[in-house]
């Protein structure tokens, strides 16, 4: 058992015996935080004036203290410990915590349990830090902690060593705590300035500071987007470097739109998402980087590809300061389950570097299904994606994307658009598809007279208006449109656009399973619905049946997976079918290969019935001999 897992046992053993059976809560906390905090100038009480041989400053003075009085209260070791020695930010931090939550509890036995002990300096840190990490999450409903290992590879890539370091979403401070043993590890120092909207996140973050020895920690509270800490004049301050983990799809209202908008004008053209404040946060950070800082800020993949962004991927492209996207699994923060993603910033980047580097770790990972994929993240899995930003060059994993590219995309920041994985599972079995073939094909789009997405819900009516009949998701089966069943719709207004056509192509744009189908003949007044994207294709050039199987071959396949896009609701674009390459070849022999391939399927098909009618034949003698016989009767007889 290694000293983390020793500390994260005693840390809920002292727990478990304070708590006396509730329910953990935020008082709790800040008592054992602070008895930690005692015990730790204690242990390093050298530095102090300590008075007589059996004074504050000893275990043995505490252990008799406890064991004499019924009941023992914080602030007892707060005034005779810290106060006045301690520096005046401590200080702060600790009356914080006072004042925050009662402190009325009962904390004579945990300080006769954890002081007889007699603790080192290195243990009551790595125990703070097991109640710090493992504790505060659970009793505050917000996201509040990074992993470890994400802060780990975070600073890998930054490297920062000396200078200035800001985090202004520090929560319970993670990130500013690997930032400093980062740097000290590396022979440098960071003056680090911390900004967290929650006071008591402040104080807690300020006790961690001084139980870990980093001493240039400064933490400020407030809103970053409506009340930024660290200003210089009317402007934001700058730094070499940042880190910052802001809450996910945050929604922001009116009022702190103006004011955010006003203080962090960075680039405009456009009014920011009000669902959802991450490119805030991102113009925040990117005001607070000093002409050549680098930073690196965590957003959900939505942001990276989301039509009501695209304007600011593509002002912050402009900018030329996004050098890397990296996309990590699901699961890699413990408080949601959507894939992170990280822009890597870059205020000094080479003018003439016009490409953005993007990096897919997914496949990188032993297990991305399994709860814990943080732990996955280990030293030489950190080396092995902090060696892909550095080579720049195309892997299984990453790929150097031109600015062109990206904007022929609709300025789509999403890894998984660019770096495509090869291999797809068909029913020829796993076959690794080559794209670079499929280029300088031509483009669906100019093969088709028309391609159209399906009606929305809010265009049709209940029961009055014009009468159709609409085409949904389960109405398509094993590449069959059924058209029987088609549930029956009205509409009072014009909807002529949603109407399908025999012959017109259907790919499903909803759902991780991809349903394609041709409509048949005879099919009239059937509405499309926003499940799918019709194809009208020019019968000049392009044949509807030729299509559907290029669809449905490993090349098709591939190309579809790969531009889906989304979490929780996985879809595709009108744009992805009309940039689609298609094989170039002539409309006769298009016509020529598909009728050939009928008539041997259709005689595969009869072959295949009389088989099956050979195997009912030959059961049915078996069961007659096994005398079951006349045990059931055919529903005809």
């Amino acid at each position: 058992m290694n000293r983390e897992e020793v500390a994260r046992g005693r840390a809920k053993s002292l727990l478990e015996s304070f708590s006396r059976g509730r329910a953990v809560q935020l008082d709790m906390l800040h008592n054992m935080l602070i008895v930690c905090l005692g015990a730790y100038v204690i242990a390093g009480s050298r530095g102090y004036p300590s008075g007589e041989a059996h004074g504050p400053f000893t275990y043995d003075y505490w252990l008799q203290v406890a064991g004499s009085q019924n009941t023992l209260y914080a602030r007892d070791l707060v005034y005779d410990l810290i106060f006045p020695a301690a520096p005046k930010g401590l200080r702060e931090a600790v009356r914080e915590l006072e004042q925050n939550e009662r402190l009325t509890a009962e904390v004579g036995p945990l300080v006769a349990e954890l002081f007889s002990q007699r603790p080192g300096r290195e243990e009551l840190r790595e125990l703070a830090e097991q109640l710090i990490t493992g504790y505060y999450p659970l009793v505050i409903p917000a996201p509040i902690d990074t992993p470890l290992p994400v802060n780990r590879l975070c600073m890998e890539i930054l490297a920062p060593k000396n200078g200035a370091f800001y985090d202004g979403t520090s929560g319970l401070g993670s990130t500013c705590m690997e930032a400093g043993r980062y740097a000290a590890g590396h022979g440098g120092g960071l003056n680090i300035f911390a900004q967290e909207k929650l006071d008591v996140l402040c104080a807690v973050s300020t006790v961690r500071a001084y139980l870990n020895g980093l001493e240039d920690f400064t933490v400020r509270g407030g809103d970053v987007l409506t009340a930024p800490a660290y200003t210089v004049g009317n402007t934001v301050a700058s730094f070499d470097y940042s880190v910052m983990f802001p809450p996910l799809g945050l929604p922001w209202g009116e009022a702190e739109r103006e004011l955010a908008w006003d203080k962090y004008r960075r680039f405009s053209g456009g009014p920011v998402p009000r669902s959802n404040a991450e490119w805030l946060f991102v113009q925040h950070q990117l005001a607070s980087l000093k002409e050549k800082g680098r930073g690196i800020i965590a957003v959900s993949t939505g942001s990276l590809f989301n039509d009501s962004a695209r304007w600011i991927r593509r002002r912050l492209l402009e900018t030329n300061c996004i050098d890397c996207v990296i996309t990590l699994p699901s699961h890699i923060l413990p408080y949601t389950a959507t894939p992170l993603s990280l822009l890597v910033l870059d205020r000094g980047r080479d003018p003439d570097r016009t490409d953005v580097l993007m990096v897919q770790t997914e496949g990188m990972f032993r297990n991305v299904s399994a709860a814990r994929v943080a732990s996955q993240l280990d030293e030489e899995l950190i080396q092995e994606i902090t060696a892909l930003l550095k080579e720049k060059t195309d892997t299984p994993y990453s790929r150097a994307v031109s600015m062109g590219e990206i904007e022929e995309n609709d300025s789509v920041l999403l890894p998984s658009r660019y770096v495509v994985n090869p291999w797809v599972e068909t029913e020829l079995g796993m076959l690794n598809v080559d794209f670079a073939r499929m280029r300088g094909w031509p483009s669906l789009g100019d093969m088709a007279e028309k391609i159209y997405r399906g009606v929305n819900g809010s265009r049709l009516s209940s029961g009055a208006g014009d009468s159709y009949r609409i085409i949904n998701y389960a109405d398509v089966q094993d590449g069959v449109l059924c058209t029987e069943g088609l549930k029956e719709c009205w509409a009072d207004g014009q909807v002529g656009r949603y109407l399908v056509r025999p012959g017109d192509v259907l790919v499903s744009c909803k759902g991780a399973q991809i349903k394609t189908c041709l409509v048949p003949e005879g099919t009239e007044n059937v509405l499309l619905s926003l499940n799918f994207i019709g194809i009208r294709l020019k019968q000049s050039v392009y044949s509807p049946e030729f299509l559907l199987c290029y669809l449905n071959s490993p090349a098709g396949l591939a190309y579809l997976k790969s531009r889906q896009i989304g979490t929780s609701i996985i879809t595709l674009k009108n744009s992805d079918l009309e940039r689609m390459p298609v094989p170039q070849v002539s409309l006769e022999v298009q016509r020529e290969c598909i009728s050939e391939f009928d008539s041997v399927r259709l005689g595969i098909e009869e072959e295949l019935r009389r088989l099956y009618h050979c195997l009912n034949l030959e059961k049915g003698r078996l069961y007659q001999k096994m005398g079951l016989d006349g045990v059931w009767k055919r529903k005809d007889d």
